[in-house]
């Protein structure tokens, strides 16, 4: 797996739900005019269960995200949500499923999206991924860690130079793709270029 859990963590919480404690962020509305329509109990719930999954409690937040979207058949997030909590526990064709659920009823969601990209990066499903993000950059053309997937992508396949280009896009969308770009496997190949040491900052 090319990908940390830990990392893989960080990026989806910048979409899930959380876009107000990460303003760098580009990101949807706070909250999408779908959304708007769920009901208040059903959307406390699935706040309840995002703060369970920023805590690493990934069988709570499952159990919370559920109830949640049992609550509201509606709310398309809690559906995005469980399916990120359950890829991040393993259970991928259950994740899958509620990820398919959430893309039927919101299709062109960033949070849906970015959520489908990482299922398939932690499964180190290239291809899917690479689709998914681009699917989500069509919306957000300047979504930093939808841009940092696509160039983490590349890294991956040993395509150094759209790596480079992409991890640039998302360094100026959000420095904090920079410090992740540090850290992470993707780039170990490339910690000695010059390009990259420029772009992270390094």
């Amino acid at each position: 797996m090319r990908i940390f859990r830990s990392a893989a963590v960080t990026l989806c919480l910048l979409l899930l739900g959380g876009c107000d404690r990460e303003p760098a962020a580009p990101a949807a509305p706070a909250t999408p005019p779908a959304a708007a329509t769920v009901a208040p109990a059903s959307r406390e719930l699935r706040e309840e269960g995002v703060l369970a999954l920023r805590a690493g409690d990934y069988a709570q937040a499952a159990e919370l995200l559920r109830a949640a979207y049992e609550r509201d058949p509606a709310n398309y997030l809690a559906y995005a949500d469980a399916g990120m909590a359950l890829s991040l526990s393993s259970e991928y064709p259950a994740a899958r499923k509620l990820l398919n659920r959430a893309e039927e009823l919101a299709p062109d969601d960033p949070v849906v999206l970015y959520n489908f990209a990482l299922h398939y990066k932690l499964q180190d499903e290239l291809e899917p991924a690479e689709r998914y993000f681009r699917r989500l950059l069509a919306v957000v053309p300047d979504h930093a860690w939808g841009l940092y997937g696509l160039a983490t992508i590349y890294a991956d396949r040993g395509a150094a130079q759209p790596a480079m280009e992409y991890l640039a896009r998302a360094v100026a969308a959000d420095p904090a793709t920079a410090t992740a770009a540090r850290e992470q496997e993707h780039f170990a190949p490339y910690r000695d270029l010059p390009e990259f040491r420029r772009i992270v900052g390094s």
